[in-house]
């Protein structure tokens, strides 16, 4: 129930769900992950990362909880153990593309936009390119402030109004006190297997590519 309360963006309905599994069974790592996801998803990282510690703890090959700790890391502004964590999943998984992607919006939150966007342009201009990756590359342009890049990535998929919308949340975003940027930059899509990157969900257009994935493998 609380994997499909998440689905469907009622975040809170999705806490109490995973509250009520963890009152039954307080061990289980499936319902441990899904109260972690929900606690990224009402902003409550500090909460989502002790879980997921744990997890990660346990069981230190566990790309989801690795990729849904980053996160929560990179939300609570604590971006050089966020790449750490990140790191260690594409240790274990090379081609999580996800976890690539959050990786990526790390690094472009810390302004470091070049590593950021050599993680993303192999996938973003390859020929297995996907509308998803191409909008994390141009949110990445954006956030740089290459407008014309960013307009540039974004028209392969986009017009008129959704390409309009776009670009003036690109450059809303880089005008951001940097705890709200990452709030917005960071807001999970609520996939119930974190296997796709993560954009806002504030702009439809944007959205999901992020993101956070829980088999991101999530958040």
């Amino acid at each position: 129930l609380g994997e499909a309360m998440l689905v469907v963006g009622r975040d809170l309905e999705a806490t109490r769900a995973f509250e009520r599994a963890l009152a039954i069974t307080p061990g289980s790592p499936e319902a441990r992950y899904g109260y972690a996801r929900a606690m990224i998803a009402i902003n409550r990282p500090e909460v989502a990362a002790d879980q997921l510690r744990s997890l990660v703890a346990e069981a230190p090959t566990n790309i989801a909880a690795l990729n849904a700790l980053g996160v929560a890391q990179d939300l609570l502004g604590d971006h050089a153990a966020a790449e750490a964590t990140y790191r260690q999943a594409l240790g274990v998984m090379p081609g999580a593309e996800s976890v690539r992607n959050n990786l990526a919006l790390s690094l472009a939150l810390q302004d470091r936009f070049g590593e950021a966007l050599d993680l993303l342009r192999p996938v973003a201009e390859g020929p297995n390119a996907t509308r998803r990756s191409r909008q994390n590359l141009a949110l990445v342009y954006g956030l740089e402030g290459d407008m014309v890049a960013a307009e540039r990535i974004s028209r392969i998929d986009l017009g008129g109004e959704e390409l309009a919308n776009n670009l003036a949340y690109f450059a809303a975003l880089r005008g951001m006190p940097a705890p709200n940027l990452r709030a917005l930059a960071l807001a999970p899509e609520n996939d119930p297997v974190l296997t796709e990157p993560r954009l806002t969900r504030k702009s439809k257009s944007v959205r999901r590519a992020t993101p956070p994935t829980t088999d991101q493998i999530a958040p």
